[in-house]
């Protein structure tokens, strides 16, 4: 299930989604695979030479579920009208932009263990993500634009962010993650 809209007030815009996604049967699925791998780790190959392989169900959740929200502002100041900003651009712009997003995830498989064909061990737990985006872009024109923006992720205390984002890699126990994004992008 989904739901987003835009709407857009002079300057202003107000940009959101929401997705909510339920999937049952995670047991079952651990007992499959179990079955189908026998074994947590493969190994093979012959002295002094040896392969290991293990495995893992990894991002599965009974529901998964989120939001995010954008307010922009875009403006180009009348001062700037005449400096190498708006040189021969037709309608350059800045935007601010904050943007607020909320994950969460109930049943999260955290570990999974299985030998012989047998599930053995299921463990789940509830997470979160939250994070806060403050960004500000330059467009000289529609299909190309500058920008810039501080990010901050954060899930559950005393968890690490490494379970449930894919993000630079966080410590065993860093919940909190700070970011400086940079970007340019051109369409055509």
């Amino acid at each position: 299930m989904s739901a987003d809209g835009k709407v857009t007030l002079g300057p202003f815009e107000i940009e959101a989604e929401y997705v909510r996604t339920h999937f049952g049967g995670i047991t079952r699925v651990a007992r499959g695979f179990a079955q189908s791998v026998l074994s947590n780790e493969i190994s093979s190959g012959t002295e002094p030479l040896e392969s290991t392989i293990d495995f893992e169900l990894a991002g599965l959740a009974d529901t998964k579920q989120g939001y995010w929200l954008d307010l922009r502002y875009r403006f180009f100041p009348d001062f700037l009208r005449d400096t190498f900003l708006a040189w021969k651009f037709d309608n350059p712009q800045f935007i601010l932009t904050t943007r607020w997003e909320q994950v969460w995830l109930d049943g999260l498989v955290t570990q999974a263990g299985f030998s012989d064909g047998v599930l053995h061990l299921l463990t789940r737990e509830n997470r979160f993500v939250n994070r806060l985006t403050l960004g500000f872009s330059y467009r000289p024109v529609p299909l190309v634009v500058f920008q810039t923006a501080f990010e901050r992720t954060w899930t559950n205390k005393g968890k690490s962010l490494s379970s449930v984002t894919n993000s630079f890699p966080p410590g065993p126990l860093e919940n909190i993650q700070n970011a400086f994004l940079f970007g340019v992008a051109f369409g055509f």
